[in-house]
């Protein structure tokens, strides 16, 4: 958000009326933009995870059957 550091304070207030334009400075930011890459890491890790899990299922679900009987 270093660009609002070089505005002035009638144009700070005009943006503050402004969301298409907060949003847009909100996306456009490093920070934002990092934390947009670390929750798509983080989804494609749960995906793989779950994924790996489902693997698991049938097996486990053989085994419960066979461990009741």
């Amino acid at each position: 958000m270093d660009s609002l550091k070089d505005r002035t304070v009638e144009e700070l207030q005009a943006l503050q009326e402004d969301a298409a334009e907060i949003e847009r400075l909100a996306l456009e930011s490093r920070e934002v933009q990092e934390l947009q890459l670390e929750r798509e890491m983080a989804l494609a890790a749960n995906r793989s995870l779950a994924e790996q899990n489902l693997k698991f299922q049938v097996p486990l679900e053989t085994g419960r059957s066979e461990l009741s009987s």
